[in-house]
């Protein structure tokens, strides 16, 4: 918080690790919450490239830093396929299976590179 993070966080919507372990009520709503976390956040980094990959991406202890230096790294070597469909928000949950209220798009209509 002292860095300017997490304003918005509290118990009811957030899950709380302290020294003695999770805070909150309750237990994790899966096991492997922490894992899936990370991944979606990879995921909808990545998903911010202007076109989509085609292949495999390994990530270890990655974070918003590491996943958007990638990113900028991949556009530099690699042109991407750009398409130009739109994505329903059906679509979008098939790859940014957040929930509310982490998932405010209804749609992606387009996308313009190098404004990520």
């Amino acid at each position: 918080r002292s860095m300017g993070l997490i304003r918005g966080g509290r118990l009811e919507n957030a899950v709380v690790v302290g020294v003695e372990g999770i805070r909150n009520d309750g237990a994790l709503r899966m096991s492997d919450e922490f894992a899936r976390h990370k991944l979606l956040d990879l995921v909808g980094d990545l998903a911010l490239l202007p076109g989509r990959i085609k292949g495999h991406v390994t990530a270890r202890c990655s974070g918003h830093e590491t996943n958007v230096a990638f990113a900028r790294a991949f556009l530099e070597e690699v042109e991407l396929e750009r398409s130009d469909r739109t994505l329903d928000i059906d679509e979008i949950k098939q790859y940014l299976p957040h929930r509310d209220p982490f998932l405010f798009l209804d749609r992606v209509i387009d996308w313009v590179p190098g404004n990520t």
